[in-house]
């Protein structure tokens, strides 16, 4: 065998004398750190363990990792302060910084983060600065250096007051401190040392104390004030005040601190001393840390985690640890080369120390853990890949004395222990009689003297071998199990770690195939996957394994690690592994070794450093490359533990070794800094420094977000000097996370689209160490609610809904109503369009019915007119006669309008043509409206095209002309225009016929509707009663006979235009021979219009109420009565039955009626109820309603009938309602007991008699009561102011009823009756009691004399003592 062993120099090697011997460790901060002046003059720790510097250019604070800076800027700013030059640094309890400054003193909330300045004026600079001194009741005191004052801070006006020292003389301040009695030491720029108590009054000087002079410099450190003298020595001020010199130094201290037993000093020129307790020099630091003999050392200080910083003039802060090197590091060996190579293996071979490397070999270490130290390597272990050479990753002692040895190389390469010599695989005798394998990754030797082998890509590997006396290797047997897919081999070929179970098992590692158990008995494997069940294991990749001495079996995966007993796991086809990763406090998820601690902790090797795991409590605790390890990551299976309990862990850079147990963990808690505070992208408005301590948050803060601003984000940064970076964290957001998210050392949290609601953020973190905070509260933050989601919002919601829903079932309720509604509606109208047909079959049989007397009657007045003409007499009556056969004509022209329409509505009306020229025909029947024109003082134009003759239906054409001409006529007031145009319309073959007439005041709607059947035009009053079908049978007439009706209303003009087919030629059966001279006769339907050559009543209005005017002069005593009635006949036929007892006025619109009056005031009005302009009713509200006529008696003479149409006459103020056909008789009858009784009341007002008495029966009871109730009024307050608006509010009525119902009754106003019944009560006093005349008329109400004579003298023609002495007269008589 050759092997090539190179053996190097034996050389002392320190390192592995003392594995825990003591270090220091400097860290330098300056400008290049981010420090604001590398020239330091002040170090402070705050509260909160922030250390803060000042320096000749501003303030910084740092937390461990940054570094913050305050700089000068305006004055006023709360940002900033006053001065960069800053000489020293003190803190109160209230978290306030004080800063001593060139020209002032500064605080600096750190709530807040605002500045206050004090004592600066900037005009009358300082240059001396100012110092500060805080007492143990936080009490600030200050003053200005090189001055006499002392200050004191008054918290409630934050300002600074004088405060007197009694007993001490001018004097000069230099320095100020407080011991822990709250002793004032005051040192003075003459040297001289004082100290003083606090009083009442002030401060007084402490008598047990004898001042010192000759004081360079004064310090409080170690619980005791010391003090330098000018000439060197050192001196303590103990409890009762007793100097005690302690040592001569060398140089002038500027600066002294107290530090892991020795105390340190700053020497004023550079460099430090050390001292022990008993002030005998010890060198430590220094020899260590040469560097701080070669700088100017300003400033000391102590920190609360025994750091010692270093202030220097000009090379920024130093800051020294004391570090215990606890974890052993190999990576240079004794001659100085470097051994950062991965180290895979160990093992304890025949008392040497066998590394296994990767690419190195084997390293062995003699004499190891003695002065004596030496390493030697072994590289033989070759293959056919470079990469892959000399690759060591196990090396196992096995039971039968030799050494296995698993590497990249053929085989499995061995060791004899005895002979001390290796043997390759192929030098193993039957080697060749079995497969060939290689890069054997791990090995777990068997009891009975055989090895499992995993193997890289070739599975797993049963060897035992045998030696001969001779010291030959034989293999005995080789078994080889390769993945299958079923129980019979592993999961996967890649195995990288095995280790021993219970009962004949072997628990397998396999790299991405999960964990395997295999049964040595059975020869059979059982897998167990990640993610194939609940509580299966975290990961397939399998790293490594480890069976404790509790029998629990640990996995490491590359994402976490998974524990579980391992009898259970090895029973259960479904095992439930607990884990541990990155969120449970692991320093990182990927697992490389395990092993275990002789106190049972469980040791793992990962990528970021190593950790210790109580069992027990899952305490973990993480140690890293600061605290001495090779680098933070470290290699597969690469553990080890010796037989004295040492762990030794194998990196990438080398290994680690230590002895658990020397390993301390730390119970320091750092507290956590919160920085950059950000909501909705923008810094938060605090500028103040937020701490978290265990304990809690120093400040309790609350936030309050906009809906849209739902987000958040902050840093975390612990305030340790020491590993910071071995610092965990976790969060908890309430209302929001339902547990804490684990973020190991990430430092920033993020939180985006909060939903409206009250939060609240958690926050623990550990020291590296095991050691948690418990959950502390970091802030509250409440996001609004959108105001649409407000609780105000959704009541409105609520309401609408509501009210919706209510609407809802209101508009289904109302719907189902409405549907019932129309559907007994449908079934009313079905009801009443059968009773309406019924109705229309009873008036159509009624209508054939009078066709028989009708024709009698008209036969008869025709036969009589026509014997009367030939005879050429004429009998009395005859123009009756003549009214009778005109509207008895009109008769027959409606009823046969009727038959006709229904005909054509049930479709059995025909069409008669016949040719003829239609031209004269219309010419002709136009004509016939000639005597309406002169009636109504129309403009009728007719234009008739001369030549149009064609197939026509005589008859309706006829009836279609009637019906528009005389439509147009009715509904044409006086002097207005109607055209009647007919020619043919060029283009077309038709004949438009149009009938036009002004004076319309239709609406579009209107006009729309006028050839609906049964539409009147107005419903009102105005308009007399229309049967409505006038309109809609001639659009039925003009479709009979193949043409088109249109209506259009412009311009106050509405025009009919019909257009008719003029080449139409009809069937033979439809055709009939017309005899020429009959087709100049007019249709019946002609006989209603007015006879041009006897019209018939035909009066001048004018000239027949002139005559009326006349007749009034002359015959007084009748009574007049007007007659309005737009019926021409009607009036007529009034006159002449009134005619010969009364003067007869006569007025056709409501209009004319009120000009009749005015002129000729009529005793007694008939009016007609529908009139064109203004109707009866409105007319005889306007009478009544009017003081001048209110008396007439007025009586309507209607063709509504109704009781509804009569109450609305009568509460219009009619005295009669007279129904259409009337009565003569009746109507004669009615108006003369009008007139009577109206003549009846009069008389009895105006005469003179002494009292009003009628006979009941003369007098309506109503009409009775309210002349007794007015002349009781009257005659009640005869003496007092009487006047119409007394009686008014006496008789409870309006100012028009009274009026019009004295009126009425008396034919007198308010005012005369009064008048006239105090004239009566005056007669009755003269002639029935003795008083003068004087004393009656003021008794009766009047105040003038003269005009009670002339008044009385007006009705009882004589004075009142005529009267008295005629009256008398009589008596006696």
């Amino acid at each position: 065998m050759r092997f090539l062993r190179a053996f190097i120099l034996l050389l002392p090697f320190a390192l592995f004398a003392n594995i825990c011997r003591a270090q220091f460790t400097i860290q330098q901060i300056d400008n290049s750190s981010g420090l604001s002046n590398s020239c330091i003059n002040a170090i402070y720790q705050d509260s909160d363990n922030i250390i803060w510097f000042g320096t000749w250019d501003g303030l910084n604070y740092y937390d461990g990792n940054n570094i913050h800076v305050f700089n000068y800027e305006k004055a006023g700013n709360k940002n900033a302060f006053a001065s960069n030059v800053i000489y020293q640094i003190e803190g109160d309890k209230s978290r306030n910084i004080w800063i001593g400054t060139v020209q002032g003193l500064s605080k600096f909330n750190k709530n807040t983060g605002d500045f206050t300045n004090y004592f600066y004026n900037a005009k009358k600079i300082k240059s001396s600065g100012f110092t500060v001194a805080i007492d143990s009741h936080d009490e600030v005191y200050a003053a200005n250096k090189n001055s006499s004052q002392l200050y004191h801070y008054n918290k409630q006006k934050d300002s600074f007051d004088n405060i007197a020292i009694k007993g001490l003389p001018d004097f000069m301040l230099v320095k100020i401190l407080f011991d822990e009695q709250d002793n004032l030491w005051l040192l003075k720029d003459n040297g001289i040392l004082e100290a003083f108590k606090r009083t009442k009054q002030g401060f007084e000087a402490v008598k047990q104390f004898r001042s010192v002079q000759d004081i360079d410099n004064v310090f409080f450190s170690n619980h005791h004030v010391f003090y330098t003298t000018k000439t060197g020595q050192l001196n303590l001020i103990n409890k009762q005040y007793q100097k005690q010199q302690l040592a001569s130094l060398p140089h002038e201290v500027r600066s002294m601190s107290f530090f892991k037993n020795h105390y340190v000093f700053a020497w004023a020129s550079k460099g430090i001393g050390e001292y022990d307790e008993q002030f005998k020099p010890t060198p430590v630091i220094a020899v260590q840390i040469p560097v701080l003999q070669n700088v100017r050392i300003t400033s000391l200080m102590n920190d609360a985690t025994s750091l010692l910083w270093f202030g220097t003039d000009g090379n920024g802060v130093m800051k020294v640890a004391k570090k215990e090197n606890y974890f052993g590091i190999v990576q240079k060996q004794p001659n100085g080369q470097s051994f950062h190579i991965p180290v895979r293996a160990f093992s304890d071979i025949n008392g040497e120390l066998w590394i296994g490397t990767k690419g190195n070999g084997i390293i062995t270490i003699k004499d190891w853990g003695s002065k004596n130290v030496s390493f030697s390597s072994i590289n033989s272990f070759h293959t056919n890949v470079d990469l892959l050479d000399n690759c060591v990753y196990a090396i196992e002692k096995g039971q039968d004395g030799l050494a296995y040895i698993g590497s990249d190389a053929e085989g499995i390469t061995v060791y004899d222990l005895k002979r001390k010599s290796f043997i390759r695989w192929s030098e193993i005798i039957n080697s060749k009689d079995y497969p060939s394998f290689g890069s054997v990754h791990c090995v777990l030797p068997d009891k009975d003297g055989s090895v499992w082998l995993g193997l890289n890509e070739t599975g797993l590997v049963h060897l035992k071998l045998e030696q001969n006396a001779a010291g030959q290797v034989r293999i005995n047997y080789l078994q080889t199990y390769r993945f299958t897919g079923d129980n019979r081999g592993p999961a996967n070929d890649v195995i990288y770690t095995l280790a021993q179970g219970s009962n004949n098992h072997i628990w397998i590692g396999c790299r991405y195939g999960g964990l395997n158990v295999f049964d040595k008995a059975t020869r059979t494997f059982k897998t167990f996957k990640a993610f194939s069940y609940n509580g299966s294991l975290s990961n397939n990749d399998v790293l490594s394994l480890f069976v404790d001495k509790a029998q629990r079996l640990w996995v490491g995966t590359s994402f976490g690690l998974n524990w579980i007993n391992e009898k259970e796991a090895a029973e259960s086809d479904r095992p439930v592994f607990k884990k541990l990763n990155t969120e449970n406090g692991l320093p990182n998820n990927t697992i490389h070794a395990i092993n275990d601690d002789n106190q049972n902790n469980i040791w793992i090797s990962t990528n970021k450093g190593l950790a210790k795991i109580n069992p027990q409590t899952l305490k973990i605790v993480h140690y890293k490359e600061s605290d001495g390890l090779q680098s933070d990551e470290f290699s597969d299976n690469a553990v080890w533990k010796d037989k004295a309990g040492m762990l030794y862990f194998g990196g990438i850079y080398g290994f680690n070794y230590f002895m658990p147990q020397h390993i301390n963990v730390s119970n320091e808690q750092p507290h956590l800094l919160i920085s950059d505070m950000q909501f909705a992208g923008k810094n938060a408005p605090e500028r103040g420094l937020k701490v978290l301590t265990k304990n809690g948050s120093v400040i309790n803060q609350h936030y309050v977000l906009k809906p849209q601003d739902n987000y958040f984000e902050l840093n975390l940064q612990p305030i340790t000097y020491t590993n910071s970076q071995k610092c965990q964290y976790a969060y908890f957001l309430a209302g929001s996370d339902k547990g804490w998210h684990f973020i190991g050392k990430h430092e920033k949290i993020i939180y985006n689209n909060l939903p409206p609601g009250d939060y609240t953020l958690r926050i623990k973190w550990s020291n590296g160490e095991g050691v948690w905070t418990p959950g502390v509260t970091a802030f509250t933050v409440t996001v609004k609610q959108y105001w649409w989601l407000t609780p105000i919002a959704f009541a409105g919601y609520i309401t609408v809904i509501f009210c919706a829903v209510s609407l809802f079932v209101r508009y289904r309720k109302n719907k189902f109503v409405m549907a019932q509604e129309l559907k007994m509606e449908h079934l009313l109208r079905e009801k009443d369009e059968h009773l309406h047909q019924e109705q229309l079959n009873f008036f159509t049989n009624i209508a054939h019915e009078l066709q028989t007397p009708l024709t009698l009657i008209l036969g008869s007045l025709e036969r009589y007119l026509f014997k009367s003409k030939n005879t050429g007499q004429q009998e009395k009556g005859g123009n009756f006669l003549s009214i009778v056969k005109q509207e008895a004509s009109r008769l027959h022209f409606l009823v046969h309008q009727l038959l006709e329409f229904r005909k054509a509505e049930s479709g059995q009306l025909q069409n008669h043509y016949s040719y003829l020229n239609v031209s004269e025909l219309m010419v002709n029947r136009s004509g016939l409206f000639n005597a309406l024109v002169e009636q109504k003082q129309l403009d009728f134009s007719c234009n008739v095209d001369g030549d149009m003759s064609m197939w026509m239906d005589k008859d309706k054409l006829e009836k279609i002309i009637f019906n528009l001409l005389s439509n147009a006529f009715k509904h044409c007031e006086a002097k207005e225009y109607i055209i009647f145009d007919a020619y043919p319309k060029k283009g077309t073959g038709m004949m438009e016929i149009v009938v036009a007439n002004s004076g319309c005041k239709l609406t579009d709607k209107e006009t729309g509707k006028l050839f609906d059947r049964f539409f009147v035009l107005d419903g009102s009053q105005q308009n007399k009663i229309s049967s409505g079908i006038g309109l809609a049978f001639t659009r039925q007439l003009v479709n009979l006979l193949g043409g088109e009706i249109s209506v259009s209303c412009e311009n106050n003009w509405i025009a009919f235009k019909v257009l008719l087919p003029l080449n139409f030629v009809p069937a033979d059966a439809h055709q009939t021979v017309e005899i020429s001279d009959k087709n100049d006769s007019a249709s019946y339907i002609f006989g209603s219009l007015p006879d041009t050559q006897n019209p018939v009543g035909h009066f001048n209005l004018a000239d027949n109420n002139k005559r009326s005017l006349v007749k009034s002069f002359e015959q007084e005593e009748k009574k007049a009565i007007l007659i309005v009635d737009d019926e021409e006949l009607i009036r007529f036929l009034l006159k002449d039955i009134l005619g010969e007892g009364y003067i007869m006025y006569e007025a056709s619109t409501g209009k004319q009626a009120i000009e009749v009056i005015n002129r000729a005031m009529p005793d007694l009005i008939i009016s007609d109820v529908m009139m064109p302009d203004m109707n009866g009713l409105q007319l005889c509200e306007l009478v009544k309603n009017t003081a001048e006529t209110c008396h007439i008696p007025f009586v309507l003479l209607s063709a509504r009938t109704t009781i509804q149409h009569m109450t609305e006459g009568y509460s219009c103020g009619a005295d009669a309602y007279i129904p259409k056909p009337f009565q003569t008789e009746h109507l004669l009858v009615r108006v003369q007991k009008l007139l009577e009784y109206r003549d009846k009341l009069h008389k009895v007002f105006s005469a003179g008699s002494n009292g009003l008495q009628l006979d009941t029966r003369d007098l309506d009871a109503s009409d009775k009561s309210f002349i007794e109730k007015v002349t009781r009024v009257i005659e009640d307050n005869i003496d007092e102011e009487l006047d119409g608006a007394f009686l008014e509010n006496a008789l409870n009525l309006s100012k028009i009823q009274l009026y019009r119902k004295i009126k009425t009754l008396s034919d007198m106003t308010p005012t005369e009756l009064i008048r006239h019944i105090r004239l009566q009560k005056a007669s009755v006093l003269l002639t029935a009691s003795d008083l003068t005349v004087s004393e009656i008329f003021y008794r009766t109400g009047f105040n003038n004399k003269t005009y009670f004579f002339r008044e009385f003298k007006k009705i009882y023609n004589c004075s009142p003592n005529e009267y008295r002495a005629k009256h008398r007269l009589s008596a006696v008589k």
